[in-house]
């Protein structure tokens, strides 16, 4: 019994957490995907 409820909590976070990522991709995946790699190459041309 222990096992079977430690698999399904960690089972229905684990759909809460894609769940909650999915509905951030959707409402601001343009804007995430271009503040992301404008970020990463200007960390990068700052670090070199």
């Amino acid at each position: 019994m222990n096992y079977m409820a430690l698999i399904i909590s960690i089972i229905l976070i684990s759909i809460i957490l894609l769940v909650l990522v999915i509905m951030s991709i959707r409402m601001n995946s343009d804007i995430c995907i271009a503040g992301n790699e404008a970020s990463s190459i200007e960390f990068a041309g700052a670090d070199i």
